[in-house]
């Protein structure tokens, strides 16, 4: 009987799963910059030749552009999803402009985070979303925002101790897509995000223009 393991956190838990592939027959990981690192996790076993690179996805199921009533897109700027240090840290000091919209902010952190800006925190939701509460809110959304993860998961105490930069597509994209939102990529982001859908249906932002680039898809879209 063939063993397998499919990994979908990676590079931020690569410290720790490098240690455990080498028991299994077969390893898939969600990351194309961690593949040679669990080859070579395996070399002992001769038999690096059963790691592949397997990107995430969605349920369409769950996550499309079937619209019903409720879902008038009635949010301007949705960010949801694990609230990550730096994505709290990047809201807080850079989208103090979200107040001026209908914005939401949605998702748990893995620590307490003080809020320098109170008006960003006053539009935070500190809760976790079901998978079926994540589709229902970026269906009524215009603008979903896309900041990368940390390059590791220290708060939780997963490492990540080279550095190994990712390079995965996060299935948040593809929920964003299929919901018929706008996905707002951060521009560390752009590579990976092209090689899966071209040059269109997204936007690229960066901490200087993020600003100017929603007033100006709003201006647009609400005309």
């Amino acid at each position: 009987m063939c063993s397998g393991i499919i990994l979908t956190d990676e590079p931020q838990q690569v410290d720790i799963t490098e240690k455990i592939t080498p028991f299994y027959d077969y390893v898939f990981t969600n990351d194309k910059n961690t593949v040679q690192v669990h080859k070579d996790a395996k070399k002992k076993n001769l038999d690096q030749d059963t790691v592949f690179y397997l990107p995430t996805g969605f349920d369409p199921e769950i996550f499309n552009n079937i619209l019903k009533p409720k879902h008038k897109r009635d949010i301007d700027v949705l960010v949801a999803g694990s609230m990550y240090q730096n994505r709290l840290e990047f809201l807080d000091t850079k989208c103090g402009f979200l107040t001026k919209y209908r914005s939401k902010i949605i998702g748990r952190p893995a620590n307490k985070y003080d809020f320098i800006n109170k008006d960003i925190e006053s539009l935070w939701e500190n809760r976790s979303l079901t998978i079926e509460e994540t589709a229902e809110v970026t269906k009524k959304a215009k603008i979903s925002i896309l900041i990368p993860k940390e390059t590791d998961h220290s708060e939780y105490g997963l490492t990540n101790r080279s550095k190994i930069e990712p390079h995965n597509l996060s299935p948040r994209m593809y929920e964003i897509v299929a919901c018929g939102s706008i996905p707002f990529v951060h521009e560390s982001m752009k590579n990976v995000v092209s090689e899966a859908f071209g040059n269109g249906g997204f936007v690229v932002f960066n901490e200087s223009n993020i600003e100017s680039k929603i007033k100006e898809f709003l201006r647009k879209t609400n005309k």
